[in-house]
């Protein structure tokens, strides 16, 4: 597995889509230490933080085809992790009567916050922070992301250095990621926090 550490989650994405297990269980341990600690923050189960963990890889692996669409991995980790973590929250919530109204307050306080962020949402706010990025950079990007050409391939179709096409990407996903902040509440805690422990 060695081969692999010193790929993007992007590159390994493509190769999961191949059904590369080399590539899953690279992006596993790189990423689900992030998710633990997470689950742990709110849950304080060390067994329910594992099966969140599990949750969410078991459906990077299901739909493992679909996943080099899906941009920025460490955001769509965040989205999968939370809601993981809310649904057993209400869970919990529902199963404890004394913490009934906890678990509708949440419920409605995410409801209100528009941070109700489903997969498509996140896509179409993916797609428009794309739209808005200088040309060259956007070409890059799509070269990348919609092609699948390694840095090299691109440096050479474009007549530009690899590390011209790393910094346009790495600055392609900055703004991505900037979109995606402007355009969703960030002020709910539970959000805040699972955010910072997930892309950490």
């Amino acid at each position: 597995m060695n081969e692999y550490v010193h790929y993007t989650d992007e590159e390994l994405l493509l190769l999961l889509g191949n059904d590369d297990e080399g590539a899953y269980t690279t992006l596993y341990f790189r990423h689900a230490g992030n998710i633990y600690r997470a689950a742990m923050t709110f849950l304080q189960d060390e067994f329910i933080a594992e099966e969140t963990v599990q949750t969410v890889f078991l459906g990077i692996w299901e739909r493992r085809s679909k996943m080099k669409e899906v941009g920025q991995l460490k955001d769509y980790l965040f989205i999968v992790a939370r809601n993981s973590i809310y649904a057993y929250l209400k869970k919990l919530a529902r199963e404890r009567a004394g913490l009934k109204d906890f678990g509708e307050t949440l419920e409605q306080s995410i409801q209100n916050t528009e941070f109700n962020l489903e997969e498509k949402d996140y896509n179409r706010l993916v797609q428009e922070a794309v739209d808005k990025l200088p040309e060259q950079r956007k070409k890059i990007y799509s070269l990348s992301r919609e092609h699948h050409l390694s840095h090299k391939e691109i440096s050479e179709q474009l007549g530009i250095s690899p590390l011209t096409v790393k910094k346009q990407i790495s600055l392609a996903q900055q703004s991505i990621r900037e979109h995606l902040n402007q355009n969703h509440s960030f002020t709910l805690a539970i959000s805040l926090l699972i955010a910072a422990a997930v892309q950490a």
